[in-house]
């Protein structure tokens, strides 16, 4: 009787096992599905904000400049004609620089060319000089992979956001 109660406490811890590993093994699976999954959707929201601040910065830039060009170029024959070519090309002026400011949050060119650091040590000056806050930042030089810098940069932009 003890030999049988011994074979059968053996085959149900062996069974109890078998399950617990199985379910272990299962969610590391769903783990790593979740993180493959997670960095594909962060990819293409990277890649999309670098196709859309390239269209920006490339093509609408451009386009804006060409336009205030054609404005500047005009010769207005009385003093309405004057306020309104010169309200149009401050009008001009405001867009062309939203644009960059957009353009540039949605992904710096200093970022891609000259790295991580120098990416938010510009952003950094362009905050402490548009607001009354000081900001102050010191790292060593980085060498991160690209994707991994794009994933710092957010957060550091996330964090002065919210802040």
């Amino acid at each position: 009787m003890f030999k049988f109660l011994a074979i059968v406490s053996v085959i149900v811890g062996g069974i109890i096992f078998y399950f617990i590993f199985s379910i272990v093994r299962r969610q590391k699976e769903v783990m790593k599905w979740q993180q493959a999954r997670i960095k594909a959707e962060i990819e293409t929201l990277e890649n999309e904000r670098r196709r859309i601040a390239s269209d920006l910065h490339d093509e609408l830039g451009p386009m804006l400049s060409a336009v205030k060009l054609q404005i500047n170029h005009l010769e207005p024959t009385d003093e309405t004609e004057i306020v309104v070519l010169n309200k149009s090309s401050g009008q001009i002026d405001e867009i062309i620089q939203r644009f960059r400011d957009i353009s540039y949050d949605l992904l710096p060119n200093t970022l891609v060319r000259k790295g991580l650091v120098s990416a938010v040590e510009e952003f950094i000056d362009r905050l402490n000089g548009a607001h009354k806050v000081r900001i102050g930042f010191s790292s060593p030089d980085l060498n991160l992979p690209s994707d991994r810098e794009i994933n710092i940069y957010r957060i550091i932009q996330e964090i002065v956001h919210n802040t």
